[in-house]
Parts: C-alpha cells; structure tokens; sequence
C-alpha cells in the first residue's frame, strides 16, 4: 500500500538537464497556514471570528464542542467544513475562550429574553 502511495506522487520529467541521470520529483500536497483558517469581517456575524470563507463562527463550534460534540462529528454535521477547519476554531477557541464564552453567554441571555417575550 505505502509503495501505490509514492508511485502516486514519484513524478518522472520527460526530460532532465542531468544528463543520464532521470531528475524525479515528488509532488506534495500543498501547505495550509492555519493562521489564514479563522477571519474576522465587520460585515459577517458582527465581526465575530469565523471559519474563513463560510461564515460558520467560532462561537458556534465552540458550543458544539462544549455539547459533547467531537471534531468529527462538528465535521460531519457539515459537509462544506474540512477537519482542519474544526481543529482551527477549537484551537481558536481554546486560545481565547474568555471572549468566546462571552458571546455564547451573551447569546443565551438573548434567546431567554426573546423566549420570555413570546410566553
């Protein structure tokens, strides 16, 4: 299995300046900067940090997560969310998790207020 593995990503050029010598290449996967996964935009969730390009917040992973949810499971319950994405909020999360419990507490408060007014 390792060896269909690396045939998958041995590269050989059609020509090499080596001479003789075939130059092989190995092709990898390309690199995520995860410091790019988790963005802030004044105009999507009131500036609350999210998952990049998909306006899914932190604040709502974190509460998954808080439920009892794996990384998996918060990464299966959305299909368009890699691993990595759910890794990076949580790790986002953990880093700063006074602002973050701020707003979930904030968001509680609200919905008991809402629910009170349509009772």
């Amino acid at each position: 299995m390792a060896a269909a593995f690396w045939k998958q990503r041995v590269q050989k050029p059609a020509y090499s300046p080596a001479g003789p010598f075939l130059a092989y290449t190995l092709s990898m996967p390309s690199v995520v900067d995860i410091g790019t996964l988790i963005d802030r935009s004044p105009k999507i969730r009131n500036g609350r940090p999210c998952i990049a390009g998909t306006g899914v917040s932190v604040m709502r992973i974190a509460g998954w997560h808080n439920l009892g949810l794996t990384p998996e499971e918060i990464a299966a319950n959305f299909g368009h969310l890699t691993l990595a994405q759910v890794h990076a909020a949580l790790a986002y999360y953990h880093s700063n998790r006074e602002e973050i419990d701020s707003d979930i507490a904030a968001e509680d408060l609200a919905a008991e207020r809402l629910l009170k007014q349509t009772t």
